[in-house]
C-alpha cells in the first residue's frame, strides 16, 4: 500500500521583496501576495489530490516578528486542508524560531508544529505505520548539528526527515543545522525532506535527500521554477515529481540586435519578446540582455540612456497583463579603441579597489536596523566582481559618448 505526502518548505510568506523600490504599486502589491497566492495554489491541489499529510520544513514567515495577517492567511489555508482532513507537519526554520515576538494564533487541530528537540511524530495510515523525525530552531542561529540528534530506522515503519540545514560544506549560504550526506543515509529513513535552501536540489537518489525550494521566487538570484514535490513510497520504493506554484517569474532574456538600426527596431524586438514570454510564463520580472549590437546603433543607444531606454519599454508593457516589469537592461556592446589618461587610470583603480569590506562600513548605520536590513542583499565573490566589472564597462560607454560629442 503506498502512503502519499507533499513536501515543501520555505513559504516566506509576506516577503518583503528585495529591489521593488521603484516600481508601481500594483505590481509590488501583486509581489507582496504571490508567496501567498502559490501557497494556495499547494493547498488548492491537495484538496483536489488528497495526500495522506502535508510537510512543511521551516521559514513559513519570512521573519521571527509574524504579522497578524500572515498568520491569519496561513490559517484560513490550513483550515481548509482540516476540513479536508489532512494532516499538516510543519517544523520551524531560521528566519521563524520559536525566540520571535508576535501574537500567536492557534493553528487547526490538523497541525501538528515539531518543537526546539528532535522527536517524532507517527501516523497509521491505512494500517502502515509512519514515523516522522524533526526539530524547530529554537533560535535564529543553529550552528549545532542536529542531525546527531536522530534516531536510526530500527524497525519496519516508514521513516522521514525533516530538516532544516545545510550541507556543512556549503559555501554560498549561511551554514544553519550542518550535516553530511552520508549521516543522513546512514540513519536509513525511507525520504529526507530538507528546507532552508531555495534552490531545488536532488542531493542523493537512495534514499531520496531533496531540497524542493522556496514556492515562489523572490529576487533576480531566484529564477528557477518553484514549487513542491509530490512523494509516494511503496515498500522500498519511493517515486516523486515536482509541482510548479510560481505565481511571478524572475528571468533573463537575451535579444539579438545585430539588425538594430533604429530605435523602433530595437522596441519592437522587445514588444514581441514580452509578447512570447507573457504567453508562455504569465506575469515576469524581466532582466534584458543585448547582444551583437552593430557599431552605429551602440551611438543611438548610448545617446539614450540606459535610464530612458528602461522607463520607455516599462510605458510600453504598462496596460499589459500579466505584467512584465523590465528590472534591468544590459547592453553587449562593441568594443571600441579606448585611450586611457592619468584620470581615466586613477577611477579605475578605484572600482577595482572598491571591497564588500568598504560597503558595509558605509552601510554599517543601515545593517544594524532590521527593518532596513532585510532589504538589503549581502554579494558572493563572483557577484561582486561582475558589478565592478560592469561598473568598469558603464565607465568606458559613459567616456566613449562624451568623446563623440
Amino acid at each position: 500500500m503506498a502512503i502519499r505526502f507533499f513536501h515543501t518548505a520555505d513559504l516566506h510568506l509576506e516577503s518583503p521583496f528585495k529591489g521593488s523600490y521603484q516600481m508601481p504599486k500594483y505590481i509590488s502589491d501583486e509581489l507582496r501576495q504571490s508567496t501567498f497566492q502559490a501557497f494556495t495554489v499547494l493547498i488548492q491541489h491537495a484538496i483536489e489530490q488528497r495526500p495522506d499529510f502535508i510537510l512543511i520544513v521551516g521559514d513559513v514567515y519570512d521573519g521571527e516578528n509574524r504579522s497578524l495577517s500572515a498568520q491569519y492567511n496561513f490559517q484560513q489555508q490550513l483550515e481548509r486542508l482540516n476540513k479536508a482532513e489532512i494532516p499538516v507537519i510543519i517544523s520551524y526554520g531560521n528566519h521563524d524560531h520559536l525566540s520571535g515576538s508576535w501574537t500567536r494564533l492557534q493553528l487547526p487541530s490538523n497541525v501538528y508544529e515539531f518543537s526546539k528537540d528532535v522527536t517524532a511524530h507517527r501516523l497509521i495510515i491505512r494500517g502502515q505505520e509512519v514515523v516522522i523525525h524533526g526539530f524547530s530552531y529554537e533560535q535564529r542561529h543553529i550552528e549545532k548539528p542536529m542531525i546527531e540528534d536522530y534516531p536510526g530506522k530500527q524497525d519496519s515503519a516508514i521513516h522521514i526527515g525533516m530538516l532544516h540545514g545545510s550541507v556543512d560544506t556549503d559555501t554560498e549560504h549561511a551554514v544553519y543545522a550542518p550535516f553530511t550526506i552520508p549521516q543522513l543515509i546512514e540513519k536509513n529513513y525511507d525520504y529526507w525532506a530538507l528546507g532552508h535552501i531555495h534552490k531545488r536540489q536532488l542531493l542523493n537518489q537512495e534514499p531520496p535527500i531533496i531540497y524542493p525550494g522556496n514556492i515562489q521566487g523572490r529576487h533576480r538570484k531566484e529564477r528557477d521554477a518553484k514549487g513542491f514535490y509530490d512523494v509516494q513510497i511503496q515498500a522500498d520504493e519511493v517515486s516523486y515529481s515536482f509541482v510548479e506554484t510560481t505565481q511571478i517569474r524572475y528571468m533573463e532574456y537575451k535579444i539579438d540586435c545585430h539588425e538594430v538600426e533604429h530605435a523602433v527596431d530595437l522596441l519592437q524586438l522587445v514588444e514581441h519578446a514580452c509578447e512570447n514570454l507573457r504567453r508562455k510564463y504569465g506575469a515576469i520580472m524581466l532582466e534584458l540582455k543585448l547582444e551583437r549590437i552593430s557599431q552605429d546603433f551602440a551611438k543611438v543607444y548610448l545617446e539614450a540612456g540606459e535610464e530612458e531606454w528602461l522607463q520607455t519599454i516599462r510605458e510600453q508593457q504598462a496596460e499589459q497583463q500579466p505584467f512584465i516589469w523590465l528590472h534591468s537592461m544590459e547592453a553587449e556592446l562593441p568594443q571600441q579603441n579606448f585611450e586611457e589618461s592619468e584620470l581615466t587610470k586613477q577611477l579605475f583603480e578605484k572600482i577595482a579597489d572598491y571591497t564588500p569590506q568598504k560597503l558595509a562600513e558605509i552601510t554599517a548605520d543601515l545593517l544594524n536596523q532590521p527593518k532596513f536590513a532585510k532589504h538589503m542583499e549581502r554579494f558572493s565573490d563572483s557577484e561582486w566582481q561582475q558589478l565592478q566589472q560592469e561598473a568598469t564597462t558603464n565607465l568606458k560607454q559613459y567616456l566613449l559618448l562624451e568623446g563623440n560629442n
